[in-house]
């Protein structure tokens, strides 16, 4: 498996899961907006936070980022949010073919997901020299385990040399409320439940940070 990010996201009844792999990335990933849920691989998470709060939409926002400036790889910056009735936005800002002059932006919208199934969109696709970008639509994958398993058993399946942490929400969609695992591979930042359960009331529910404010980024 290629250093970078996965994101994942499974529409079950009655609520909505995050999952996210994060390796080596030193920025706020998860911000919450309202009842939006903004998730990144980068510093984005501010770029749409505050854009979002100006009444612009998520594609607004990823319309004035670009890749990662870390030549020859420029690694993607992918993102994701979900909205308070369990619809969901994904996108991926990649260099064309490693020219870095030139940035695509894709954008991937899913107003009426299915239940049991989720969407998977990473920054890589495999290893290389340079790593080539995630290529095509996030892909599509079924998902009927409750959060806890599902996230046990990613981590438990990740590459010991490369994974670093591991974030996981479900969102309740009558009530918006919400409850976060997360994995460490050297702190244990929080403590992962001992129970599997999908509610969220069984679980430490995370702080909303306070966004800082957006400068000029790529």
């Amino acid at each position: 498996m290629a250093l970078g990010v996965q994101l994942f996201l499974f529409h079950r009844i009655g609520g909505v899961q995050i999952h996210q792999h994060k390796v080596g990335i030193e920025a706020r990933l998860q911000l919450t907006l309202g009842k939006t849920h903004i998730v990144t691989n980068g510093d984005q998470t501010d770029t749409i936070y505050d854009l979002m709060s100006q009444g612009k939409s998520f594609a607004d926002a990823l319309r004035t980022r670009t890749f990662e400036p870390d030549c020859p790889n420029y690694t993607p910056r992918i993102s994701a949010v979900v909205y308070a009735d369990g619809s969901y936005q994904m996108s991926i800002l990649k260099s064309a073919d490693g020219n870095g002059d030139s940035v695509q932006r894709y954008f991937f919208d899913y107003p009426q997901p299915v239940a049991g199934e989720g969407h998977f969109i990473s920054t890589y696709k495999h290893n290389g020299n340079p790593i080539p970008s995630f290529e095509g639509e996030p892909l599509r994958f079924a998902c009927p385990r409750t959060i806890g398993d599902f996230a046990h058993d990613m981590w438990s399946s990740l590459n010991m040399d490369n994974k670093v942490s591991l974030f996981a929400r479900v969102i309740d969609l009558e009530t918006g409320e919400s409850g976060d695992m997360i994995f460490n591979k050297y702190d244990p930042v929080w403590t992962t439940p001992k129970s599997r359960s999908c509610c969220p009331k069984s679980w430490n529910c995370s702080k909303s940070l306070t966004p800082r404010k957006n400068k000029s980024k790529p």
